[in-house]
């Protein structure tokens, strides 16, 4: 009788312990972008190995938060940085200070008025101001912390004002996010 006990409890056992790995490995399956659209502009005028200027903490709309107030930028500064398209700076000044209001004020300086704002060793050729649309996390099984977010990103061309804007969402683990939209924006500027 005790044998038979085990040959269904074994089985179940190791369905009960594989339900996790199972489940979060299917959630790969809804990885990575999830819309990615120039909404003005065009990614090809941006051109490689020039110098870009990643300002924080980005702007939040309503449904999105922050992880922690700047790391945004810190992501897509180290996430440019790694790709080697540009070369990145961060700026990220009072992280208490308005993201719009900083945006504004940096938005239409141009040559040496941003450089001596920022205090900078040479004019970047463009200015990456954000804001994060949307946010959600989620803990998946063997995989960590996943979020789905939203970025608008509006790069600014420094010599003379004209930006590019792009709106991206994708879902991946949490330090990935970034990274596939650096990737893409790249992959469209050299295309």
């Amino acid at each position: 009788m005790k044998k038979i006990h085990l040959l269904f409890l074994v089985p179940l056992l190791l369905v009960m312990v594989s339900c996790g790995p199972i489940i979060g490995q299917m959630t790969r399956l809804g990885d990575g972008i999830k819309n990615f659209q120039v909404v003005s502009g065009s990614l090809s005028s941006l051109e490689r190995g020039k110098k870009l200027m990643v300002v924080g903490p980005f702007a939040t709309g309503e449904g999105a938060y922050y992880i922690a107030r700047g790391d945004d930028a810190v992501f897509f500064y180290r996430d440019f940085k790694r790709n080697g398209f540009w070369e990145p700076e961060l700026y990220v000044g009072d992280r208490n200070q308005d993201a719009e209001e900083v945006k504004n004020s940096l938005r239409s300086l141009r040559g040496a008025a941003l450089k001596d704002k920022l205090g900078l060793n040479a004019v970047p050729d463009f200015i990456l101001f954000g804001e994060i649309t949307e946010r959600s996390t989620f803990v998946a099984p063997t995989r960590g912390l996943l979020q789905r977010v939203g970025y608008r990103l509006e790069i600014v061309n420094t010599a003379n004002g004209s930006s590019t804007v792009v709106e991206a969402v994708v879902r991946a683990r949490f330090p990935d996010c970034t990274r596939i939209i650096v990737d893409e924006i790249i992959r469209r500027a050299q295309g």
